[in-house]
């Protein structure tokens, strides 16, 4: 499997701040998010120095699968599986 490119896009929900999302090969998404009046220059230098490949696209054409929660590689994975436990002072229950 070859990962897809890198997406640079304007955030639909917070208009002014760009985003850069990435897919790995396993299914693990980065996301990079830039703020201020140059954030769409910040996330485009940040996408060619970081990827070897990323497009500009529209907001409504980026979807990211999440992985299932069984995948995670995360600690947290195992508090979410347990449901009702405690991670930093907060109750965490179950989304599954």
């Amino acid at each position: 499997m070859t990962a897809e490119p890198a997406k640079v896009f304007e955030d639909r929900r917070c208009p002014g701040d760009w985003r850069v999302e990435w897919v790995d090969d396993d299914g693990g998404v980065e996301v990079a998010i830039f703020s201020g009046p140059n954030a769409r220059e910040w996330a485009l230098r940040y996408a060619e120095r970081q990827y070897p490949d990323f497009e500009v696209t529209s907001p409504g054409s980026v979807s990211l699968t999440p992985r299932p929660a069984s995948a995670w590689r995360s600690p947290l994975a195992n508090v979410l599986k347990g449901g009702g436990e405690k991670y930093g002072g907060r109750e965490i229950r179950s989304m599954a």
